[in-house]
């Protein structure tokens, strides 16, 4: 049997009591996930809305001087979801070609999927979030937002050069791409 110093063994107790608790606060997961993502919304001074009975966060985002988008944050069956409005179709807009841009769009997504809703006329994306995950690792939701919101600007971008250029959806996603790697290779 290995000798553990007191520090140590002081330092496993504190751990045990910690999970002790957080195990007892399970029950209470969803709010405490919803009240973590309040709090880092506030933090960052991002004006949010909550509806009720839903509890629906929404809030709105700018990805740039001409894009704007808006994410919403709630529960659908048993999932919770982080969803964003990235690119509202204009007029002269063919909606067919933004069906096909998010089915190209969505071979090179890792997590969530984008399609196109032709109730509010818009490209949306969804992505599902571990309550589970950002419960006993709290400092994820940071990573899970950042990644989300970058993922739906990349979109917004996409969309809005297809708009502008006229390109096919195919063109525009592999200049994209292409434009990534370059990047990277920077």
């Amino acid at each position: 049997m290995k000798n553990y110093s007191p520090k140590k063994i002081w330092k496993q107790y504190k751990e045990f009591k910690y999970f002790k608790k957080k195990k007892q606060d399970l029950d209470k997961m969803d709010d405490f996930v919803f009240n973590l993502l309040k709090t880092h919304l506030e933090e960052r001074q991002i004006h949010y809305k909550v509806r009720h009975p839903d509890d629906l966060i929404e809030w709105s985002t700018r990805f740039d001087d001409h894009r704007n988008g808006l994410i919403f944050y709630y529960k659908e069956g048993t999932e919770y979801v982080l969803d964003s409005y990235c690119y509202e179709l204009k007029e002269g807009d063919e909606p067919i070609d933004y069906v096909r841009f998010s089915n190209v769009f969505n071979s090179l997504l890792f997590r969530g999927s984008l399609h196109y809703n032709s109730s509010s006329n818009v490209l949306r994306f969804k992505q599902t979030i571990s309550m589970r995950e950002i419960f006993w690792e709290p400092d994820l939701l940071h990573f899970y937002m950042s990644r989300h919101y970058s993922t739906a600007d990349d979109i917004s971008k996409c969309a809005h050069d297809m708009h502008q250029s006229g390109k096919d959806p195919f063109d525009v996603v592999a200049d994209f791409m292409s434009s990534k790697e370059g990047e990277k290779a920077n």
